[in-house]
């Protein structure tokens, strides 16, 4: 019998179950993880890609290059 660590659910529940040496997931909650890590990534493209922006209308406006 195994647990998912992260939500206790059974492995009847669950499609599959990773177990390691002292925890186990399942296919639920790594669908979970893989959501936030892909949220989170894009988030901090986002700030990036806005930074280097600022950064660049800053720059243009110092130099005289810009709109």
């Amino acid at each position: 019998m195994t647990f998912c660590s992260f939500c206790g659910r059974h492995s009847t529940e669950v499609w599959r179950i990773v177990k390691g040496d002292d925890c186990a997931i399942c296919d639920r909650c790594v669908d979970v993880v893989v959501k936030t890590l892909i949220d989170e990534r894009a988030k901090d493209l986002a700030w990036r890609d806005e930074a280097v922006y600022r950064e660049s209308v800053e720059r243009d406006a110092w130099m005289g290059t810009g709109p």
